[in-house]
This record gives C-alpha cells, sequence and structure tokens, in this order.
C-alpha cells in the first residue's frame, strides 16, 4: 500500500536512533524521502513520545511460535510501554520471518557501545529483544493483519517445511 502524498502530509513518524550502530537514522532517510514528516528522538526519550502516538509500529528479526516477536534490542521495552499506556503496538514483517524452533539472542562486541572502554567495566550488547505476544495487537504481513496467533497459525500452514 502506498500512501497519497496528502496522506504524508498527515503523517508524523517518531524514529527514534536504535543504539548501539543507529540504524533508525536509516530509517529516518528513507521515510523521510517518501515525503513523511520524521522527528528523529533519542531512545532514552521514547516514552514521551509513545504517550503522543497514535499506534507504536515496530520490525521483526524473527516471529516464534509462540506469538512473541523479535526485533532490535529495546523493541521489548517499547511495546510494555505502549501497552501500559494503551497505545496498539503493530509488527510489520513478511510471513517468511516465522520460526518454529528456538532463537538465540545475539550478542554483540562491546566496541559497539564503547571502543576503548575501560578495562572493569562490563559491556553486554544485546543485538535483540523479545516482544511479548501480550504486547502485540497485530502482525501487518503479506497474510494480512492477524492477531500473532492467528499470524503464527496461518504462517506455519504456508511454509509448512519450516520446523
Amino acid at each position: 500500500m502506498e500512501l497519497s502524498s496528502q496522506e504524508n502530509k498527515n503523517l508524523i513518524v517518531y524514529s527514534t536512533e536504535t543504539r548501539p550502530l543507529f540504524q533508525g537514522r536509516k530509517t529516518a532517510k528513507e521515510l523521510n524521502k517518501a515525503g513523511i514528516k520524521v522527528i528523529e528522538i533519542v531512545d532514552s526519550a521514547a516514552l514521551e513520545y509513545i504517550k503522543k502516538a497514535d499506534i507504536i509500529l515496530l520490525g521483526a528479526d524473527a516471529i516464534l511460535k509462540n506469538g512473541d516477536v523479535l526485533n532490535k534490542i529495546g523493541s521489548g521495552m517499547y511495546a510494555e510501554l505502549a501497552f501500559e499506556h494503551k497505545i496498539p503496538v503493530y509488527i510489520a514483517s513478511n510471513s517468511l520471518k516465522i520460526s518454529l524452533k528456538n532463537v538465540e539472542i545475539e550478542k554483540r562486541t562491546f566496541e559497539e557501545v564503547w571502543k576503548s572502554k575501560p578495562k572493569d567495566i562490563q559491556i553486554d550488547n544485546f543485538a535483540f529483544s523479545l516482544i511479548k505476544e501480550k504486547y502485540i495487537k497485530g502482525i501487518i504481513s503479506d497474510l494480512g493483519v492477524l492477531k500473532p496467533k492467528d499470524f503464527v497459525k496461518k504462517a506455519s500452514k504456508k511454509y509448512f517445511w519450516i520446523k
């Protein structure tokens, strides 16, 4: 679905920087190029903007068999905060992101956070976080807009060979 230029003018996206690699900047540039107004914010300001939002739209790196979703670090926190403030959370994904096996959350090197950290400081740099199914209003995909468990059923049938 493509938005008309009038619809783009009425849309404002609050985009987080997405640490540690600032992937939110790429998203902000792509949205801006599409004519959508973008306000880029630091990750730690998210709560103030969640309170102003109509919906929260997140991606998915994997959709698990119980309806939970793995996405970039921080996504679970945003979903939980949105749920607490009664803001619906939707996941935008391709149905190929279904994963019927357990997925381990990747931990990356400390240099992405602090290139020359002091020797006695430990840096935990997880790449992904879990978005619990109970916080997700729907998954928007090539299968339609479905509740997480309905998405899993439909995707599992479509990709029956994925186990």
